[in-house]
């Protein structure tokens, strides 16, 4: 990793402006919308793969394609957080997905901010929870996700999130 030193910055009256042509900002938009609309076709993947609807064999083969192999998924509800790898996260969802009483959910994303750089990226979602079979309210929350570029396509690398609750102090409805 390279990073520049006070020595090797310029001066303020040294920087040469250099403005890219017309047809070199209309190709880098046009790069910046791909990438965000790959991002928005990841995370509604990776979002509707989350999503329970009564069949225990969820779609794990897009789950995989979502993420990269050592990608840390993060709950950081309750009094500290839970770190897990895609298998353990597998496990845990498998194993309450066999409870009679886990009620079948579906997750989906409200809102975002999406900052990319090169090939690294940084998604905030907001997204709700509706329980479509029960009376339970919906849920909200923020999740961050950290993805990159490779083999010219978006992989989840990290994803951490956090339910409102009244200790938030949160009001996102």
């Amino acid at each position: 990793m390279t990073f520049l030193t006070d020595s090797t910055l310029l001066k303020k009256d040294q920087a040469v402006a250099q403005t890219p042509s017309k047809s070199g900002q209309d190709a880098e938009s046009s790069l910046q919308e791909q990438h965000e609309n790959s991002l928005d076709t990841l995370v509604a993947k990776f979002y509707e793969v989350l999503s329970f609807r009564q069949n225990p064999k969820q779609d794990w083969e897009t789950f995989f394609e979502c993420l990269t192999p050592e990608a840390r998924l993060i709950n950081n509800n309750g009094t500290s957080p839970i770190l897990m790898s895609i298998s353990n996260f597998i496990a845990i969802y498998r194993s309450q997905a066999l409870q009679r009483d886990f009620q079948p959910f579906i997750v989906a994303e409200k809102d975002h901010k999406t900052e990319i750089f090169g090939k690294i990226a940084h998604r905030y979602s907001y997204y709700t929870i509706a329980y479509p079979n029960s009376s339970l309210p919906k849920t909200y929350g923020r999740a961050s996700l950290q993805c990159i570029l490779v083999d010219k396509k978006w992989r989840v690398v990290s994803f951490v999130w956090n339910d409102y609750t009244d200790e938030s102090g949160e009001n996102f409805g």
